[in-house]
């Protein structure tokens, strides 16, 4: 029979993530997203059934709390799968409370058809698709908030690489403007985020650059995954498409958007009541 010892480890458990992504940039071999603790999607839960658990009770699926190991929150993603649930959390930590079930069932479907489109919707997606609603119920109400007018949205792209003068030029859409610019840099990514930097006017920090392929063949999908930094706050976003240029800059204005909400988030506390 064992005997139990009285001993400690002084392990700070909070620094696991920051090593598990040292090592792995040290090594140059990518964390299996599949992988416990460590991995992109051992915290994050796009299964309907799953998040509403989650939302009940973390700790029946949660042994392990994200802020333990050096993250910050679980991700619930939002997909097809997402069920009414998570919708309707996701819509309240953007301070939108004041839905009545008829209402939100008409949300609830635009959003499913958007996410069907997509694959994964975001916050500012949420906002537009509030906004799309109201819009539809209060076609002459002057006090309105004009939301979809905040967000970007690539238009489009032109990237030339070389070695001796890598640049970028992008059009993109906010609310009813057209917004171009163009831009050089160390690398044709690096000129791409600084095209869109200088539409946006946001300034920011990138942290974190990473691709990966989920998929092979010729039409291989190529997945970005970004981590900007604003006002000491750090927001992560993420893009896949067949253009690995296209994907690079998805992320980047996705990221964008999420400061945009949590700017959004900050003003407006609720929504007016329906009439």
């Amino acid at each position: 029979m064992g005997v139990v010892q009285n001993v400690s480890t002084n392990i700070n458990t909070k620094e696991i993530m920051n090593t598990s992504r040292l090592v792995s940039s040290f090594m140059g071999l990518d964390v299996q997203v599949n992988k416990a603790i460590t991995g992109d999607n051992a915290f994050a839960h796009s299964s309907g059934i799953h998040q509403d658990g989650l939302l009940k009770s973390r700790d029946a699926y949660e042994i392990v709390h994200p802020e333990d190991v050096g993250l910050e929150d679980m991700e619930l993603v939002l997909t097809a799968r997402s069920g009414r649930h998570a919708v309707k959390n996701a819509l309240q930590n953007l301070s939108f409370h004041y839905f009545t079930e008829e209402e939100f069932e008409q949300i609830f479907e635009r959003f499913l058809q958007l996410a069907d489109a997509k694959k994964e919707v975001y916050d500012h997606d949420l906002y537009v698709i509030v906004e799309e609603y109201y819009e539809k119920v209060e076609k002459n109400n002057p006090n309105r908030q004009n939301y979809s007018s905040q967000f970007y949205a690539l238009e489009d792209l032109q990237v030339i690489s070389n070695s001796a003068f890598p640049s970028a030029s992008v059009k993109i859409i906010k609310g009813d403007e057209i917004l171009k610019s163009s831009a050089v840099g160390s690398g044709p990514i690096d000129a791409l985020y600084s095209a869109i930097a200088n539409v946006t006017n946001i300034d920011v920090k990138l942290v974190e650059y990473n691709i990966s392929s989920v998929s092979r063949g010729k039409e291989a999908i190529g997945k970005v995954k970004i981590v900007i930094e604003h006002e000491g706050t750090k927001y992560i976003a993420k893009a896949a498409d067949t253009d690995i240029l296209k994907a690079s800059a998805f992320a980047y204005i996705n990221a964008i958007n999420s400061i945009v909400v949590a700017g959004l988030n900050s003003v407006y506390k609720k929504v007016p009541e329906s009439v």
